[in-house]
């Protein structure tokens, strides 16, 4: 399999990038006050703050930007 360098020089590019979740990545430490569910599990140290990474990601499908102004964020496997 080739590695991601290889296809660039190889002009195989993936015509989808970037996917929803690099869109986002800029904002990931981002979480606000207000995701409640976010702040609830952490306050709590439950199972699903210990496992799961709380992730943005772009909500502009198909039509997503390089870098999304307005991540949504979802519960993601580490």
């Amino acid at each position: 399999m080739a590695t991601q360098q290889q296809q660039q020089e190889l002009g195989l590019q993936d015509p989808c990038r970037p996917s929803v979740w690099e869109a986002a990545a800029a904002r990931k430490g981002e979480i606000s006050a207000e995701a409640w569910e976010y702040q609830m599990r952490k306050a709590l140290n439950d199972a699903a703050f210990n496992n799961l990474a709380y992730e943005p990601y772009c909500p502009h499908m198909p039509t997503h930007h390089k870098d999304c102004p307005h991540p949504v964020f979802a519960w993601k496997r580490k």
